[in-house]
């Protein structure tokens, strides 16, 4: 259904990685899931109203507040829709995140509360096993032929919205169309759990309706806090796609004037909104001109391709200096030997009457076993125990992707 609607309201719906095309897929889906879950909480809370289950009317009220967040879903995205502005230059793409926040927020509390009533409802049966003459009869359940097909229709529409959010969430790069997928998926093995209780009570009488509401409710929670951990993984910022580095490392070297990239920085603005900055080394002795010109060019190929703000900086080196393409070598084979994780770049040298200073950068991954410190005075000493009249200048970089 969703691929036939795509295909009939999103022109070019294959293009995911479109603005304009991922606005109008979260659109949709939005709308979809708004008509199937107040579909499902009606039909739901007619059961569990028929049969007297506490589980499936916890289940009925969660397909309720789905049908808000798929409704916050559809306020996030066209906020994060809006066009930038003086103040937020960038857009508002991040409007998706506190959304998806605001909603994992709500999945937690409907869970909170569907434990509550659970737990009210062991705590009832346990008394009342424990002294049938002080406390009431629990309520019980009702066995329905009728209830036993609506669940099993309810699983299989929250077994399809779980597939195609997910899927259309995974396309477009949605925090929000992954959470409504999972809380969709949480939803089918509750009301799983339902229809196996409701067929253990027909079968041997015993209702262990309450105690699948405490699984139920623990679903409901557990999809919940996973949610809230991904989106706040995206708000404080995470390394950029592997996938996507090097799909803009590959179209970079296209250009065969580039010798090599480094200081690479992909910047987070919002789902499908980005910023990426590199250096691109060049050959010095080339002409200034044209390497500005290729920059250009690589700049506005970037931005085109990704949909991004690209920043390329031109970084000169000498590549006809033999004692400069010594130094290289050298020193890439000092840091090596510390450890494969290091990579150095702009290597410079300037010589001295007393000695040469070579300048360099470092790239050390966050997690490194050796404080910087440590690791410039050991470079240093390797360095100086081959080649004593050189002195290392080190510029210490971070990994940005």
């Amino acid at each position: 259904m969703v691929k036939i609607l795509s295909m009939i309201f999103i022109k070019d719906y294959r293009n995911y990685s479109n603005t304009e095309v991922r606005y109008r897929y979260g659109i949709l889906c939005s709308i979809l899931a708004i008509i199937l879950n107040i579909f499902l909480g009606i039909v739901k809370f007619f059961v569990g109203t028929l049969t007297g289950s506490i589980s499936i009317t916890a289940d009925a009220v969660n397909n309720f507040t789905d049908a808000i967040s798929s409704a916050l879903t559809f306020l996030g995205f066209k906020l994060s829709a809006k066009k930038p502005d003086s103040e937020h230059p960038f857009g508002h793409g991040r409007m998706e995140y506190v959304t998806a926040i605001v909603i994992s927020g709500l999945i937690i509390f409907v869970g909170l509360e569907s434990l509550k009533e659970s737990v009210i409802g062991v705590i009832e049966q346990v008394k009342y096993y424990i002294s049938p003459e002080t406390y009431p009869t629990p309520a019980t359940m009702e066995f329905s032929y009728v209830a036993i097909f609506i669940l099993v229709i309810s699983i299989l529409v929250k077994i399809y919205m779980a597939l195609f959010m997910k899927d259309i969430g995974k396309k477009i790069d949605s925090s929000v169309m992954k959470a409504t997928g999972a809380d969709a998926m949480g939803d089918t093995i509750g009301t799983s759990l339902a229809l196996i209780c409701m067929l253990i009570f027909k079968f041997t009488g015993l209702n262990l309706d309450a105690y699948a509401g405490l699984i139920v409710s623990a679903f409901i929670i557990k999809a919940g806090i996973e949610s809230v951990k991904e989106t706040l993984q995206k708000i404080l910022g995470t390394t950029a796609d592997p996938q996507l580095v090097e799909k803009i490392k590959k179209t970079v070297f296209q250009y065969p004037e580039v010798l090599g990239i480094h200081d690479m920085i992909v910047h987070d603005y919002g789902p499908g909104r980005f910023m990426v900055s590199l250096h691109a080394e060049f050959d010095g002795n080339r002409d200034i001109y044209l390497l500005h010109d290729i920059t250009d060019r690589i700049e506005d190929e970037l931005s085109k391709k990704f949909s991004c703000v690209a920043v390329v900086h031109l970084d000169p080196i000498d590549i006809s200096d033999e004692n400069l393409a010594s130094a290289k070598e050298f020193i890439k084979n000092v840091v090596f030997n510390i450890s494969e994780k290091l990579t150095v770049h702009d290597i410079r040298l300037v010589p001295g009457v007393t000695h040469t200073n070579i300048i360099f950068d470092i790239v050390v991954p966050l997690d490194f076993h050796i404080k910087n410190d440590e690791l410039v005075k050991m470079i240093n000493e390797n360095v100086k125990s081959e080649r004593p009249d050189c002195n290392c200048v080190i510029q210490i970089d971070k990994p940005y992707v």
